[in-house]
C-alpha cells in the first residue's frame, strides 16, 4: 500500500514540472563586426525557447520540429523570471535571454555570433 501511494504521489508530482515555452519576435536587429555598426534595421526574427527541448530560430536551414542547445531558468521569484537559452552550430554561437517581468511583459536580447554579432531585441509571447 506505501509504494503504491508513493509511486502515485511520485508520478503526480512529475507531471506538475512543465516547459516553459516562448515565442519570440524581433522589434529591432543591427550585424556588429568589431568596432563599427555594420547594418542597421535587420529583419524580423522569431526564436521559439522551450525550456524542455532548447532553442529554434527562424530561417535556419533545419526541419521546423528541430531543437537543439540548452534553455535554462536562471532566476525566479513570484511572477518573474530571467531563462538563458544557448546552441551552437559549426562556428556560429546563439544565446537569447528572456526576461518575463511581474507586470506580465515579457522582453528579450539575443546575439548570433559569426562573422559579424547579428544582436536582436524585442518581445515575448509565453505559449
Amino acid at each position: 500500500m506505501k509504494k503504491t501511494l508513493l509511486i502515485a504521489a511520485a508520478l503526480a508530482c512529475s507531471g506538475m514540472v512543465k516547459a516553459e515555452i516562448y515565442s519570440c519576435t524581433s522589434t529591432y536587429g543591427a550585424a556588429i563586426d568589431n568596432d563599427s555598426l555594420v547594418r542597421d534595421g535587420l529583419p524580423t526574427r522569431t526564436w521559439i525557447a522551450d525550456t524542455r527541448r532548447g532553442l529554434r530560430v527562424s530561417g535556419e536551414n533545419i526541419a521546423a520540429s528541430d531543437y537543439s542547445g540548452n534553455c535554462d531558468v536562471i532566476a525566479r521569484i513570484e511572477n518573474a523570471s530571467t531563462t538563458i537559452c544557448t546552441k551552437s552550430d559549426l562556428s556560429i554561437f546563439r544565446v537569447i535571454k528572456i526576461e518575463k517581468r511581474t507586470t506580465g511583459e515579457i522582453t528579450f536580447k539575443a546575439s548570433n555570433l559569426d562573422i559579424f554579432n547579428f544582436s536582436y531585441t524585442g518581445f515575448c509571447t509565453e505559449i
